[in-house]
């Protein structure tokens, strides 16, 4: 196995491991596993999008996308109410990202990912736990499950895939269940379950997540 092969393998479990998390906790270690989640998904959607740049280097398109990637988690991580509006615009990307698969003429896809990332964004910023819980709990169950269902069904295919492609498994649901919509049925439970999970351990606590600032 190379080192492309581990680090891929690595990914893998890291994104289980995060979307378990998520998905049961996410209100309660919000802050942490929003930041950690605007990373992983910051990161390989902005190398696919700087890579259609015309004139940018590979080692150029690496440390944008880092760059973009590093500075929108440490803003998430320092600033309360920009993790709230990240976590339902992350939602957002999922969404549109599920309803503009890859392929095809890309500016429909970021118009309607903009469009929804900014909606979903302000929208949880005015709810904010209800929507918090909704969000990490249907972000996490979805990525538990195209993660889990590789890693069960498609176990000799993961060492293939790239970096972009490992990472962006989730927004590619529709493509890997194909018209199995049967399928939906599993991490729909799993976000229903994820969201009992966190009401449960937060009715008690009469507190945000994180600290206002």
């Amino acid at each position: 196995m190379d080192a492309m092969s581990v680090f891929i393998w690595l990914l893998f479990i890291v994104h289980v491991i995060i979307a378990v998390l998520f998905c049961f906790s996410g209100y309660r270690h919000f802050r942490a596993l929003i930041s950690i989640y605007v990373f992983l998904t910051v990161f390989p959607n902005m190398m696919e999008y700087m890579a259609g740049v015309p004139g940018l280097s590979p080692t150029a398109v690496l440390l944008i996308s880092l760059g973009i990637a590093v500075l929108l988690t440490a803003l998430t991580w320092a600033i309360y109410k920009v993790a709230i509006f990240m976590c339902g615009g992350l939602l957002g990307l999922w969404i549109a990202s599920v309803i503009m698969q890859p392929g095809g003429d890309m500016m429909p896809r970021i118009v309607l990912s903009v469009i929804l990332f900014i909606i979903l964004g302000i929208i949880t910023i005015k709810l904010r736990k209800p929507l918090i819980v909704l969000s990490s709990a249907i972000i996490g169950a979805f990525s538990l499950f195209v993660y889990g269902y590789y890693i069960l069904f498609e176990f000799a295919n993961i060492a293939r895939l790239d970096f972009t492609e490992a990472a962006q498994l989730p927004v590619r649901f529709a493509d890997i269940i194909g018209s199995n919509y049967l399928l939906y049925i599993i991490p729909i439970v799993l976000a229903i379950l994820g969201m009992v999970a966190q009401g449960r351990s937060t009715r008690d606590r009469r507190k945000r997540p994180q600290r206002d600032y």
